[in-house]
């Protein structure tokens, strides 16, 4: 299956929510404000992101870097988005604290400068495409092969009790095998959104620091 062949779908659905919708959080297919900041919230629990470098994958419109600089939390930034009308409209509105730079590419085949300290994807794999289920595996891969640290990346969620139209729904326990091939340290977080769930891959192995932590309270 050659995995960037609906590349164009995907650029002319966000086109088409754009036209209907502005350049807001509903043209890039959020609901409510409220979800995406839900969604941000767990993103950003992955580690301490203030001055780490950061790759945010469809990164839209910036949104996840400024909410994180409203937040006192200043990375060194760079968001990869597949659509270009996005990122023009990203690169246009960038004012910050920090630096932020705006590529546009397919993750699998962009020439990124990594590796990235923490690398986060929200809503990459949420339409419903002629490759999208085929894409998830390879991505997992590239994106935990550009992370020094970690990579926080969510999903619509299988079990979720509704479904909306052309959107692609993951089993989680699918999802966390592939992402234990990977590394034996992986957090799955359902518990946020009756519909998302989010895994954290970690590079270090989390328990040592806490046997470090019970030797000290010895």
């Amino acid at each position: 299956m050659e995995l960037t062949a609906d590349a164009d779908g995907v650029r002319a659905f966000y086109h088409a929510e754009v036209a209907k919708h502005g350049y807001t959080h509903r043209g890039l297919g959020f609901n409510n404000r409220e979800s995406q900041l839900h969604r941000f919230d767990v993103l950003r629990s992955v580690g301490d992101l203030h001055r780490a470098r950061v790759l945010d994958v469809g990164a839209g419109l910036g949104d996840f870097v400024r909410y994180l600089w409203a937040r006192g939390v200043v990375p060194d930034y760079t968001g990869l988005e597949l659509c270009e009308h996005l990122v023009a409209e990203a690169r246009r509105r960038h004012q910050g604290p920090g630096p932020a730079r705006f590529l546009a590419g397919d993750i699998l085949t962009a020439d990124l400068s990594g590796p990235y300290d923490y690398v986060i994807a929200s809503g990459i794999f949420g339409l419903e495409t002629p490759s999208a289920a085929g894409r998830i595996i390879p991505t997992l891969t590239r994106l935990y092969e550009l992370c020094r640290r970690a990579v926080a990346v969510n999903f619509l969620s299988a079990r979720a009790s509704r479904k909306a139209p052309q959107r692609l729904y993951v089993e989680p326990l699918e999802a966390l095998a592939r992402a234990l091939t990977l590394t034996p340290t992986v957090t799955l977080r359902h518990d946020y959104l009756p519909n998302d769930f989010t895994l954290f891959l970690y590079r270090e192995p989390r328990w040592t620091e806490l046997d470090s932590e019970h030797q000290g309270g010895q």
